[in-house]
């Protein structure tokens, strides 16, 4: 989707559309005579040839979903120019904007040189024509009967208007019917302005939310009708939208304003399965140590405590020299236990030092939000590869887990699993892997939710099961007042291979 935000022109800011009355559109569903729809604005949204072909929007009186008409746009390989509709109505910063619209499709799919784009749009401008946010509901591809996309956004600060539209830019045909837009004030935050953003949540959430379905989830039906009257007529909207998210037990759902952020989910204790006074005396020497990381010596065995994957700019250049001191060491222990995750790109780098080709390693799935049910697009294959510049170092590696380890810590120990000269030592880890995306609930005020499930080499959802380890160690929490058990089989495990 980003590739066609990014591509999309948009050239006009259809400053002579009709106004609508506040109630929503003019001619909505496209029953007003001619061929040409009434009250909206044709202009071109893309092209790559001004002179070359221009896609086709016209009423059409043959299909429709709700009258006897809707507004049918096509093109094909060939065509050059895209064309789009649109209405601009005023808006005021901060009110609360939702685009609705049936729409049908048949052979929809990109060709050569087209932009990504079959959907809906809302456009926000300022006062001196000036574009500050532009947002698009999810795509409609191949062949469809009629569906509802819908897209939601709050209006930027300096914003006068908008514009809602409709675009296709690839070959194929879609129709678009009963366009409704709705625009509601987010303040003061009263009964009508709390329905609004409940609405807007959870249509959001029963179209993206990954989780629903599996074991533990509510019913989100269920879940909405039993939280809407708290939410909607309580005193405290932000209290009793946490209630409702925290049924979903996701640590991966947070809220976001000017103090930082707060975790939805109630926190969970989990014993851990490390000492940290028992590692350090089992360290003969020290090579280096700060936040993120701890990289030592047990005898000729290299120690690395993996902390967190939230490294600041200099981290993993400085760990990559810190690292560099272990390479007389005849085997590694990677200690990732405490790690809750972080940037998954810094465990790409990290597991790429031991591998001389691509590896597949993961796939994750997102929900097609098109689609009414909970229906997922095909899996995304994962992979990680040789770091550039290095031999792969193929010494035993030893890497321990635990139930402490989460998100991209996840990704890390599935990229490291795939390896022939790996081992994973330890306990099963949490299971909530989740790329989370922002949500404007309100102005001020994000929700971050997740959007993947991630999916094992075995076809298996990890999402509250977690990477299990080759060498499992499951002793009494008791066990790790005085000791590390973990660490223990470690050591063991490479003394007996040494």
């Amino acid at each position: 989707m980003a590739a066609a935000l990014r591509c999309v022109l948009l050239l006009s800011a259809f400053g002579s559309a009709v106004f609508a009355s506040p109630e929503g559109l003019t001619n909505p569903s496209f029953e007003e005579p001619g061929d040409t729809p009434a009250g909206w604005k044709l202009e071109t949204g893309s092209y790559h040839d001004r002179g070359a072909g221009e896609s086709r929007v016209t009423v059409d009186r043959t299909v429709a979903r709700k009258g006897k008409a809707s507004l049918r746009c096509s093109g094909s390989a060939t065509t050059r120019v895209w064309r789009m509709a649109a209405q601009t109505q005023p808006v005021k910063a901060g009110q609360r904007v939702v685009l609705t619209a049936a729409v049908r499709s048949r052979g929809v799919r990109r060709e050569s040189v087209q932009y990504r784009n079959s959907n809906l749009f809302l456009a926000f401008y300022d006062a001196q024509g000036q574009r500050l946010a532009f947002r698009t509901s999810p795509l409609v591809w191949g062949d469809r009967d009629w569906i509802d996309l819908s897209v939601h956004a709050l209006a930027p600060a300096g914003s006068t208007r908008v514009d809602a539209g409709l675009f296709l830019s690839m070959s194929g045909t879609v129709w678009f019917d009963d366009v409704r837009l709705a625009i509601s004030n987010t303040e003061p935050l009263d009964a009508k302005a709390r329905a609004a953003a409940f609405d807007a949540l959870t249509r959001h959430l029963e179209r993206t939310y990954p989780f629903f379905g599996l074991p533990g989830k509510p019913d989100p039906d269920k879940l909405f009708t039993r939280h809407r009257k708290a939410i909607v007529e309580g005193k405290n909207f932000r209290t009793a939208v946490k209630a409702m998210l925290r049924e979903l037990d996701d640590p991966h759902i947070w809220f976001q304003d000017a103090r930082g952020l707060e975790a939805a989910a109630k926190p969970r204790f989990m014993p851990a399965n490390w000492n940290q006074n028992v590692i350090r005396k089992r360290l003969t020497s020290v090579v280096a140590e700060w936040k993120p990381f701890l990289v030592g010596r047990i005898g000729d065995v290299g120690y690395v405590q993996v902390r967190n994957f939230q490294f600041k700019q200099n981290d993993l250049g400085l760990f990559e020299a810190e690292f560099a001191k272990l390479e007389t060491c005849k085997s590694l222990i990677f200690d990732v236990r405490t790690n809750t995750g972080g940037d998954e790109n810094y465990a790409l780098r990290i597991a790429g030092r031991f591998t001389g080709k691509r590896r597949h390693y993961t796939n994750r799935m997102v929900r097609d939000p098109a689609q009414p049910g909970i229906e997922f697009h095909e899996p995304i294959k994962h992979w990680f590869g040789p770091l550039e510049g290095h031999k792969p170092d193929t010494r035993p590696v030893l890497v321990l887990q635990g139930p402490y380890c989460m998100s991209s810590t996840e990704g890390f120990l599935q990229m490291m699993r795939t390896l022939p000269n790996v081992t994973l030592v330890g306990l099963p880890s949490r299971g909530a892997s989740a790329n989370p995306q922002p949500f404007e609930l309100l102005p001020g005020l994000q929700l971050w939710i997740s959007t993947w499930r991630n999916i094992d080499l075995d076809g298996n959802c990890t999402e509250g099961v977690g990477i299990k380890p080759k060498v499992t160690v499951d002793v009494p929490a008791a066990h790790y007042a005085d000791s590390d058990p973990t660490l223990d089989k470690a050591l063991a495990l490479l003394a007996d291979d040494g």
